[in-house]
């Protein structure tokens, strides 16, 4: 019924497979292996704001599992993700095609795959770091979706000394941080002051005196109390 025209019948599908798959290993394996990943993928690029998000949340679901991990990175999802993600940042009348849950959902998954590091390279090559980094610094710093941007960051900058250089590079990246240093959620600022010391080991003297003026001490100083 995922591949029928209706879009009714594939919603009713697609929440039946999500029911399936939630909580159960053996179902998550199972459904992988049956072969649903293409047509998700056909979801992902489909005219419905309400399947894409279905799609995304069953990705996320499946991609919990470990051992689907590598058969999910290897089907083009990373890059499509990537590309959802930055749709919503280049495109102001495209943030309310997605709701906050998909896009948490979105990078949630990414965060799921980056678990493996032999996926983390083509996380990195996607394009997402910027995508991330635009998000967070249009978003609360308090926020869930600021949180996870963050912990997927801080996974793929502590396996990629090419994504640290990107980071720290980026406009506006350092302010980013710092600012999540001083407002974020606890974790959150977990995963940025981990992201900054990845920086300054990485490029000490280019980008330390950069950091001390954009006032990272208040923030570390909270962190200290």
């Amino acid at each position: 019924m995922l591949q029928s025209q209706d879009y009714e019948a594939i919603e009713a599908s697609m929440l039946a497979l999500l029911g399936l798959a939630f909580g159960s290993e053996r179902n998550k394996i199972r459904i992988v292996k049956s072969g649903v990943i293409p047509v998700l993928l056909d979801l992902l690029q489909c005219q419905s704001e309400e399947l894409i998000e279905l799609a995304i949340a069953a990705m996320l679901i499946l991609s919990s599992c470990t051992v689907n991990k590598l058969v999910i990175a290897s089907s083009g999802i990373i890059q499509l993700l990537a590309e959802i993600l930055n749709l919503v940042n280049d495109d102001a009348n495209s943030i309310s095609c997605f709701t906050m849950q998909a896009r948490i959902d979105a990078i949630a998954t990414l965060q799921n795959l980056s678990t493996c590091h032999q996926i983390i390279p083509s996380i990195a090559s996607s394009g997402v770091i910027y995508s991330l980094l635009q998000l967070m610094h249009c978003s609360e710093r308090s926020s869930e979706l600021t949180e996870k941007a963050m912990a997927l960051l801080e996974n793929i900058v502590s396996s990629s000394e090419n994504s640290v250089q990107e980071t720290a590079s980026i406009a506006g990246a350092i302010r980013t941080l710092v600012e999540a240093l001083e407002e974020g959620s606890p974790q959150c600022k977990e995963h940025a002051l981990e992201i900054l010391l990845h920086i300054c080991q990485s490029c000490r003297d280019k980008y330390r005196g950069l950091i001390l003026m954009e006032g990272v001490m208040p923030g570390l100083l909270q962190l200290k109390c």
